[in-house]
């Protein structure tokens, strides 16, 4: 079985070809055509479809904002202060409201900060919601936001991650949907080759591995969340959700 993660212009560009493929015998060989791949009965990676490029840019925004702002804020802070303290006229501000502006600095700073998670979540489910309404599909249900990413960047720092989007989980049909920006992807459990946890050092990815026709796919799944985006969690702090369910939907039971 051939991998498909090679280093073309994306590294899913393998599996969309092999997806689409497949799609296309199944129609013709029920003879008709889905208007949701999701009723194929198959595992794919397809384009998502629509323009979300206005949507790249403005998230590719608010994340250089961010950085700023966290690059910013300590010697911002320090500079109110220090202006004050070197400062050889007479101050026409005394010490207690100096440190109140600062105060108020560093509160507006990350204030700033906090909201713009909550401005891109907003914008992402904004457009998919929209793309899926056009499309006549149905609406997300109970989904989790998160981040999807390629196996080779999972260690190496990027301003936004190859995917963003939610995950659907269908317990009971033993699948995982997930509605990205970019692409959308079908996980089924028995197409599923290998669930990696990050590790008791790493709680915050997880790495899927899953048969796409006749190559394989592997994707790594993160959180989108402020734990995820400002540090790795801590080794003893339990795990996100996404592995719990994850693994409800695509690991067999014990005992099975």
């Amino acid at each position: 079985m051939q991998r498909m993660q090679t280093r073309s212009a994306d590294f899913r560009d393998a599996a969309v070809a092999a997806s689409e493929q497949r799609l296309a015998t199944i129609e013709a060989e029920r003879g008709r055509e889905f208007p949701d791949p999701a009723l194929a009965g198959i595992s794919y990676c397809l384009p998502a479809g629509g323009d979300a490029s206005s949507v790249v840019k403005t998230l590719r925004l608010i994340i250089a904002a961010r950085l700023i702002l966290c690059v910013i804020t300590l010697p911002g802070l320090l500079l109110i202060v220090n202006l004050y303290a070197m400062s050889d006229s007479k101050p026409t501000l005394d010490a207690q409201t100096v440190w109140l502006l600062a105060l108020a600095y560093v509160v507006c700073s990350f204030g700033l900060i906090l909201s713009s998670f909550g401005a891109t979540r907003s914008l992402i489910a904004r457009h998919i919601r929209g793309r899926m309404a056009a499309a006549g599909l149905a609406p997300l249900d109970r989904a989790l936001s998160a981040e999807l990413e390629e196996p080779g960047r999972i260690w190496s720092f990027g301003m936004m991650a190859d995917d963003r989007g939610y995950i659907v989980f269908h317990k009971q049909e033993r699948r995982v949907q997930i509605e990205g920006l970019t692409h959308r992807y079908m996980i089924r459990a028995e197409d599923v080759v290998k669930v990696i946890d990050s590790g008791r050092s790493r709680r915050d990815w997880i790495r899927v591995r899953y048969t796409v026709a006749n190559g394989e796919l592997t994707l790594i799944l993160r959180p989108d969340n402020l734990t995820a985006a400002l540090g790795k969690a801590s080794r003893y702090s339990p795990p996100h959700p996404i592995h719990r369910r994850l693994a409800e939907c695509l690991l067999p039971a014990k005992g099975e």
